[in-house]
């Protein structure tokens, strides 16, 4: 079942790509319009990461199914924070 909750959230990252891409660059415009700030912390980055990959995997149809829902925000929190792509780029290095 893990597996294939796994396999449900790589599928919705490869398939939305352009959202991912979207993410990412929100993000990182996020990122450089708050370093002025001194009360910015990086936990704060990675809350609002979590927050609009769960904002962009919202279906056009609403939520039906909460679990791939959450599944798929999660994955998309990972696209936004980086930890996909580490993980990616670690589990192709042999």
């Amino acid at each position: 079942m893990l597996f294939n909750l796994i396999l449900v959230g790589v599928a919705f990252v490869e398939a939305n790509l352009p959202i991912a891409v979207l993410l990412v660059a929100t993000m990182s415009y996020i990122k450089k319009a708050t370093e002025v700030f001194g009360w910015r912390k990086p936990w704060m980055l990675t809350v609002a990461a979590f927050l609009l990959g769960f904002l962009f995997a919202i279906p056009e149809g609403g939520i039906v199914d909460y679990l791939n829902f959450a599944v798929t925000g999660l994955f998309l929190g990972f696209v936004a924070t980086g930890v996909y792509d580490a993980v990616k780029s670690a589990v192709g290095r042999k």
